[in-house]
């Protein structure tokens, strides 16, 4: 049975992933399944069948026949361009797939990648709060951006503005506690007792 993975050693694999890949070269034809292979395993996804690689999509743009570079349904879509190719012609690709797969495939976020650059867009987020991007070398410092891979849910509850409304005296109170216990001021007791 396999074990969960904690955020520890998705950051140790994702390490790793950064190590190998920094100095390659960053070739679409020739790397792009490696490299999201190895990006994937470090998030626990070893099984060569979680994600389907190459798959047939028309494009809604031009009506042709294209490729998702891989997809896993439901979850994430990977379109991935040479070092140094634009990530938004890529994202706009991949956006441009998407009309093409039913509802149980298609993916809640879109991964893109030029081996140097990763950018996740989030299709259910806020504008605003919808794309992270950052180099390859920062991709342990961004594993709870992509700890989505291994299971891990982000959950909201209200809006972002009640969920301020509702934190702001809970995060006070916090703050009061551990000021108090700097002082050598035991309490327990919380705002709403």
């Amino acid at each position: 049975m396999a074990t969960a993975l904690s955020l520890d050693e998705i950051r140790r694999r994702c390490t790793k992933v950064v190590a190998d890949w920094a100095d390659e070269p960053g070739d679409e034809r020739q790397q792009a399944q490696s490299f999201i292979r190895d990006l994937l395993g470090a998030f626990g996804i070893t099984q060569t069948k979680a994600a389907l690689y190459e798959k047939r999509a028309k494009r809604t743009s031009t009506g042709r026949q294209g490729f998702i570079d891989a997809l896993i349904p439901g979850l994430a879509l990977f379109e991935m361009k040479s070092a140094g190719r634009d990530l938004n012609a890529a994202e706009a690709q991949a956006l441009d797939y998407m009309e093409d797969l039913g509802d149980i495939e298609r993916p809640s976020r879109v991964i893109t990648s030029d081996f140097k650059t990763i950018r996740i867009l989030d299709i259910e987020a806020e504008d605003g709060a919808d794309t992270v991007q950052f180099p390859l070398e920062e991709l342990p410092l961004h594993a709870e951006d992509l700890a989505f891979l291994a299971g891990f849910q982000t959950r909201s509850f209200g809006s972002r503005e009640q969920e301020r409304h509702l934190l702001g005296p809970l995060k006070s109170w916090v703050g009061c506690m551990r000021s108090l216990r700097r002082l050598g001021i035991q309490s327990t007791s919380p705002p709403y007792s």
